[in-house]
């Protein structure tokens, strides 16, 4: 991605790997994205790409992350296990 780094918006197209990395997913994840109808893929000479269309369409739909209640419990767990430790 190193030539596509700065200005991969302007492009029609990404390769797959492209996508992953801006992203932060796997290949795999894309593929079962694709499967399940929520990305298309495209195939030319060879090389599987992701419409930037759908990039920035998955980028827009990406929610800020929050602890869940479940997360939280499990911190005070580890918290309370290392404190009756050093006692």
């Amino acid at each position: 991605m190193d030539k596509l780094a700065s200005n991969w918006r302007a492009c029609l197209f990404i390769r797959l790997n492209e996508a992953a990395t801006v992203l932060g997913l796997s290949r795999a994840t894309l593929y079962a994205m694709a499967q399940k109808g929520r990305i298309s893929l495209k195939s030319l000479s060879g090389r599987t790409l992701v419409p930037v269309a759908d990039v920035i369409r998955l980028e827009s739909e990406a929610k800020p992350w929050s602890a869940s209640s479940r997360t939280r419990c499990a911190t005070r767990a580890r918290i309370a296990a290392a404190t009756k430790r050093t006692l």
